[in-house]
């Protein structure tokens, strides 16, 4: 989705080659190991063509529109994934490893005008992973393009735009300091300014806007700070007390609705950043819309929450139901997926998740089902399942194109 200028030169032709320093890694329904740096032929498509990159307990799967796997990887250790701001390659971040493995899923599409142009190549892993102590947060921009991945004990996050992604550029990533180790975040902004979260008594309480010198412009107070996203300039955090939304350099405090004591943990704009939705308890959900914050009830409790790419959110609740809701978070309707699941006690526990992507004028939602190896595709065109079998648990999941 992000354009550079090494990408805009190949619009002009319908095929063409890119070169990719990364590890090139041959398709298959069988494990792929990466292999030394080449050049791999990019072919355009006439429409997106989105992939999945699935977690499991050996490393990570890539899966293509139809659940095909395409590709896979080893890896020494479970991974949880994101994707990253060019919305084509997946950070696999192994935070007990101490590093994160950086994954060319090989599809991505180029803004030209008034239509875009799309991409496929084979998946391939970068022959180097990023390495430091203990990486958590990965925050991506996908108006910029750029990715922030914080190693929470070296006090330090390091960014990536979407060029030193295409070249494999690991090194040349932007180190951005904070002054002390802790569970934190960088958020880049399309501006090129960054806010970075600053150690408290236990989690962060303030967040640094620096600009593009690395100098402060100014400082923001948001107690027990966890929980974020970022659209262009607009970045939002959840606090113990409510949710600080910074836009421009401009901060708003949202607070929290009610006396129960409750705090965002996990934050997600929409598609345009005219509402967000974070948690609120075991069973609700906060909105965030015209700086206003209001609970959201749900029929159970729930994993992870996800914006839709032409509008909405969806989640998945422990009865197996993914629930379909607009902006303003009103159920739109629901469709039984899964088994019922338990979640697991604590932080990086296994179990369900869900993404989304467009494929053409469809919008496609995986679902993960740990439990029983089990991969879902549901069509919100039709409400059509699909579904194949995935050894190893899967469960993190992360989509590109």
């Amino acid at each position: 989705m992000f354009s550079n200028k090494s990408l805009t030169l190949l619009i002009a032709s319908l095929s063409c080659t890119i070169a990719l320093p990364l590890a090139a890694c041959s398709t298959g329904t069988t494990e792929q190991k990466s292999t030394a740096s080449s050049s791999e032929q990019a072919q355009e498509q006439d429409a997106p063509q989105p992939r999945l990159a699935v977690a499991t307990e050996h490393g990570v799967r890539i899966f293509d529109s139809n659940l095909k796997q395409v590709a896979s990887f080893d890896l020494p250790a479970r991974p949880t994934l994101s994707t990253l701001g060019d919305h084509r390659h997946v950070a696999a971040v192994l935070t007990k490893n101490n590093a994160v493995e950086i994954i060319d899923a090989g599809s991505w599409s180029v803004p030209h005008g008034d239509h875009s142009h799309y991409y496929t190549t084979e998946p391939s892993k970068a022959q180097q992973a990023l390495e430091g102590a203990k990486p958590i947060h990965v925050v991506s921009n996908a108006k910029s393009g750029s990715s922030a991945i914080f190693f929470d004990d070296d006090a330090e996050g390091r960014v990536l735009d979407a060029e030193n992604l295409e070249k494999g550029q690991l090194d040349a990533a932007q180190r951005i300091k904070a002054k002390e180790a802790h569970h934190g975040v960088v958020v880049p902004l399309a501006n090129d300014q960054m806010l970075v979260s600053q150690k408290g008594s236990h989690l962060a309480d303030t967040i640094t806007l620096l600009g593009t010198d690395g100098k402060t412009i100014g400082n923001f107070d948001c107690s027990e700070m966890h929980g974020e996203d970022v659209y262009a300039n607009t970045a939002i955090f959840g606090c113990s007390d409510g949710v600080l939304k910074i836009d421009q350099g401009n901060a708003t405090t949202i607070p929290s609705p009610d006396a129960s004591g409750e705090r965002v943990g996990a934050i997600t704009f929409n598609h345009d950043a005219s509402a967000a939705l974070g948690d609120w308890g075991d069973e609700s959900l906060l909105l965030i819309r015209d700086n206003q914050a209001s609970v959201v009830p749900t029929p159970a409790a729930f994993g992870n929450r996800i914006s839709l790419p032409e509008g909405g959110f969806a989640y998945l609740d422990t009865k197996g139901v993914l629930h379909i809701l607009d902006d303003h978070a009103v159920e739109q309707r629901s469709i039984p997926v899964t088994k019922e699941w338990t979640k697991p006690k604590g932080h990086g526990g296994v179990e369900p998740s869900i993404t989304a992507a467009l494929h053409g004028d469809d919008t496609l939602v995986w679902v993960s089902e740990p439990k029983s190896n089990t991969l879902y595709q549901v069509n919100l065109s039709d409400d059509s399942i699909t579904h194949t079998d995935v050894e190893g648990a899967p469960a993190s999941l992360a989509a590109v194109g």
